[in-house]
């Protein structure tokens, strides 16, 4: 019995004992895209030890550590940085994973007398994901023929998925009269699975039996994951002898402004184009804006589609209201026929706060502070004069 004790006691003295503080690592609330990092603590009270660390879980490949091998010195804190990168592509929710710390072998060797008994740690690790979780999908291109009278119109989309999860997108394509009245045909089309991370290409040929030589509406929607994008574009169809070499579609965005470039919380920003069709047939034509340093930053802002006659040229118009202050940097282009034109670059700054100040560099508080600490002196000086000499 007194030697089953003393032997209980020697297996608990020469157990290697590691601590970790933070004891669980919680990032928190984080956005996609958006990078985190805890520094960790780890101590001994043993003699010198030799540890390593890993990562398990869902989101074990989220995780990075400065190190993951390295020395325990006894009473000396080792400090460790746990860093995570959220995918632009994760959906929302709550992750949680596990932090394991093992210790390998002592540095020094154990007396002959007693026993070594591995030891760990495990810190739980969680993280939620927020966030607006619109765009699961974007229509990178889209392509058609001008067909003569007769010939089918080949249109082709293609579709990049940036979620996590397998998308199925269905693309469905009218050819309407210029009024928007009346559609002369149309056809839906499904496409197979489209994984995480991925493109593929949608193809459908329209029939245009029936339909005279002319310029028509070609009207297209793509949608999958509750998402949908519309596309208005000019379509021409050709008499039986001419040539697609006949027509020339092209444009130009010419002059871009952007008013105002400094603004307060709860304005809007107008974006105005001025475009050019140069080509020979009439054209649909829409701006298009990317703000970079917005919450979704793939987000593309569109207006609605202007119409142009040959060598016609109008302004494009466009409101955007940011959501939350700061620096910001806008993209704008104008987008016509399945074609981008040069791109546009702007800056713009959104405030906070409100009042006449607003659109300046000035600290507000230099003037509110003052303003105040002059009405109380003179409250102040007030009371002295009047109150106190008739109270006496």
């Amino acid at each position: 019995m007194v030697l089953f004790a003393f032997f209980a006691i020697a297996l608990s003295v020469d157990a290697q004992v590691i601590g970790v503080s933070p004891s669980n690592l919680d990032f928190g609330r984080l956005e996609r895209g958006q990078n985190a990092r805890i520094q960790l603590a780890v101590i001994t009270t043993d003699p010198d030890l030799i540890c390593e660390a890993f990562v398990e879980g869902d989101i074990s490949e989220w995780i990075k550590l400065d190190e993951y091998g390295f020395n325990l010195e006894k009473g000396t804190p080792k400090k460790i940085g746990v860093s995570v990168s959220v995918p632009e592509a994760a959906p929302n929710g709550i992750y949680e994973g596990l932090l394991r710390l093992r210790v390998l072998t002592p540095k020094e060797s154990l007396s002959a007398t007693s026993m070594a008994v591995s030891a760990g740690m495990t810190s739980r690790i969680r993280l939620e994901v927020s966030g607006r979780q619109g765009q699961w999908f974007r229509v990178l291109k889209t392509d058609f023929n001008n067909p003569r009278s007769g010939e089918p119109v080949r249109v082709e989309a293609i579709v990049r998925n940036d979620a996590a999860i397998t998308i199925f997108p269905k693309m469905h394509i009218e050819i309407m009269t210029n009024d928007r009245r009346r559609t002369l045909s149309q056809t839906t089309v499904s496409k197979d699975a489209v994984e995480p991370e991925s493109r593929s290409t949608l193809t459908a040929y329209l029939p245009t039996d029936g339909i005279l030589e002319g310029a028509y509406i070609l009207y297209l929607w793509i949608s999958a994951s509750n998402e949908t994008f519309e596309f208005y574009e000019t379509l021409n169809i050709l008499g039986l002898g001419a040539q697609t070499s006949d027509i020339v579609i092209d444009g130009s965005l010419y002059h871009v402004m952007m008013m105002p470039q400094n603004i307060t919380l709860g304005n809007k920003i107008t974006v105005y184009g001025d475009f050019r069709n140069t080509g020979n047939v009439p054209i649909y034509a829409k701006l298009a804006v990317k703000i970079e340093g917005e919450e979704n930053k793939k987000a593309i802002h569109r207006s609605d589609e202007v119409y142009f006659d040959a060598l016609e040229s109008k302004r494009i118009f466009l409101h955007y209201e940011p959501e939350y202050p700061g620096d910001y940097k806008a993209y704008v282009w104008a987008e016509y026929a399945g074609k981008s034109s040069h791109i546009h670059e702007y800056e713009f700054r959104v405030w906070q706060f409100t009042g006449p100040l607003a659109g300046s560099e000035t600290n507000i508080n230099y003037f509110i502070l003052p303003a105040i600490a002059l009405i109380l002196g003179w409250l102040f000086i007030y009371y002295r004069k009047y109150y106190v000499r008739d109270f006496i």
